[in-house]
This record gives structure tokens, C-alpha cells and sequence, in this order.
């Protein structure tokens, strides 16, 4: 997946593997994320293929840097992963789901302080969503040919991560008080 990940961006704009990172930490991180480490693994593995070319671009009082930039074959890469329905629901990882359920071996009263802490900071990323990424997205649209019309896009999936976070602070709430009424009762 990262390979289409890092061809959207390069049928963008030509990127530094440094800058593709700082990319993908500010937008699709939010729902698929790498290291810096697997993007060059990746890009050289991409240019071998013919995906991407680079060029080295020197620097008097720097380190030389690599230019990626998509090739034809990358665009027809992407256009044909784009052009295939995703026909499957996609399987959801989370070790908060997973600790709670398994916190009936475990106290209640750190259950509900962690499920707290679990909330402040979807609380956190909600604010997020809501502030930063839009203005992370009115910069991109403002830098990017056609950004007008790509920001539509990536407004729908940051729209979709304010819903789920706002879910997952009600689900929170509404967990957080089960719990802490079943303390009461216990005592």
C-alpha cells in the first residue's frame, strides 16, 4: 500500500524521500502512516521497477538530495490500483479494544483511568481534525495543480476521522460510565 501512497504524491509533485515522509506524517498517517526508513526501502524498490526516476540534485553547503518524480509507468501503476474496486471491509487493528477485552482480569479502577487517558486523547485528535488538518489541507489545495479539486477528496477522509473520533468519545463516555457505575455497585 505504501507504494501507491508514495505514487499519489509524486503524481503531485517530485518530492525528497525526507519531504514524501513529512507528506505522509500530515495526511495520510492519519489511516495509513510508514517510517522514513520503509519509504526508501520502498522508492528503491519503486525506481527499480521503473515507477519513479530520481535525479540528484546538488547542494553547495548540504548534502546532495534525490528528487523523485513518477514515471509513465508509475502513473499507469496508480490509475489501474485506483481503477480496482476495493471490495472487502478492511480489518481494524486496536490494542484499546483489545485491553478491554481482556479487562476482566484486570482492576476496574485502572480499566476506567486508562479508558480515560484513552479518551483525552481522542479529545486531542478531534480538536486536531478539526483545526489543523483543515488548515493542512487549504495549504496543500493552495500548492497543488487542481488542489481545488483534490481538496474535496481529502476534506471526505478528514471528515471521516473527525466522525470516528467524535465516535469514539461517545463510545468512550458511555463506556466510562458503565464501568464506573458497576464500581459503585461493587462497593
Amino acid at each position: 500500500m505504501l507504494k501507491y501512497i508514495l505514487l499519489g504524491f509524486l503524481n503531485m509533485h517530485a518530492h525528497t524521500g525526507y519531504d514524501l515522509h513529512a507528506h505522509l506524517e500530515t495526511s495520510t498517517a492519519h489511516f495509513w502512516n510508514a517510517k522514513l526508513s520503509q519509504i526508501y526501502v520502498t522508492l528503491k524498490k519503486m525506481e527499480s521497477d521503473g515507477l519513479i526516476q530520481s535525479e540528484i540534485e546538488e547542494q553547495d553547503d548540504r548534502p546532495d538530495k534525490r528528487i523523485y518524480s513518477i514515471t509513465d509507468s508509475g502513473r499507469t501503476e496508480l490509475q489501474d490500483w485506483l481503477d480496482k474496486p476495493h471490495t472487502t471491509v478492511d480489518q481494524m487493528k486496536s490494542k484499546m479494544l483489545l485491553r478491554l477485552f481482556f479487562a476482566g482480569f484486570h482492576n476496574l479502577d485502572t480499566v476506567i483511568t486508562e479508558l480515560n487517558l484513552q479518551k483525552a486523547l481522542h479529545e486531542q485528535r478531534l480538536r486536531y481534525y478539526r483545526t489543523e488538518t483543515r488548515q493542512i489541507i487549504d495549504i496543500g489545495a493552495e500548492s497543488t495543480p487542481n488542489g481545488d479539486y483534490h481538496k474535496i477528496f481529502w476534506d471526505a477522509t478528514r471528515e471521516f476521522g473527525e466522525r470516528y473520533e467524535a465516535m469514539v468519545v461517545e463510545w468512550l463516555t458511555e463506556t466510562i460510565q458503565i464501568l464506573s457505575t458497576m464500581q459503585v455497585e461493587k462497593e
